[in-house]
């Protein structure tokens, strides 16, 4: 998932004219997620998924990135996740974050 929202972030003709002059700025991952899984949860009970999720315990994991973009992304990808699980029979939604030795965060949802 890292991957897609890199090239979603990364790719000014596809974020628009106007969100290509946004000023990035250091975002918390964690807290984007956290402010995601409660915008979603209603959802995700009314659908029946579980959720795991464990935020890193090293505290922030910072970005740069347009905080409302960010927050956007990750609310397509943990909605489409919870909607593709309708037909599952275990519906568990996990969430990961990790950062490589050369600082790359990775967000995964699944």
């Amino acid at each position: 998932m890292y991957t897609v929202i890199y090239w979603i972030l990364h790719q000014p003709e596809f974020l628009g004219e106007d969100i290509r002059h946004t000023d990035l700025v250091n975002v918390d991952v964690v807290n984007v997620v956290q402010a995601v899984l409660e915008i979603s949860e209603r959802h995700r009970v009314q659908s029946g998924v579980d959720l795991d999720w464990h935020p890193p315990v090293e505290g922030p994991v910072w970005v740069r990135a347009g905080e409302v973009r960010l927050q956007q992304v990750v609310l397509n990808l943990v909605t489409n996740a919870i909607d593709a699980m309708e037909e599952c029979e275990n519906r568990i939604l996990k969430l990961r974050i990790s950062q490589d030795g050369d600082g790359t965060v990775s967000l995964s949802v699944g």
